[in-house]
């Protein structure tokens, strides 16, 4: 990775927001999975999320994964992430 992106990628502040992001589904008994898809797709301007697989059991964990969010949970992950 060019050194320029690492001080982004590796950078205190997103490091910070990355874990305050997967400590948030702890407390509304979430999958990391699920929240990040569902957070993804309750945006207007995002269709749909683009997610790899390595077996049939990974496709089926993608498939299941979207939930509903309430709008605390919506709104705390956008802040985490603005």
């Amino acid at each position: 990775m060019a050194p320029e992106r690492s001080v982004h990628w590796l950078g205190d502040e997103l490091q910070s927001k990355a874990r305050q992001c997967w400590t948030t589904p702890k407390p509304i008994d979430v999958p990391i999975l699920s929240l990040a898809f569902s957070w993804l797709l309750s945006h207007d301007a995002v269709s749909s999320v683009i997610a790899g697989a390595s077996n049939a059991d990974q496709v089926r964990a993608n498939a299941n994964a979207v939930r509903t969010l309430n709008a605390d949970v919506i709104a705390q992950l956008d802040e985490l992430t603005s």
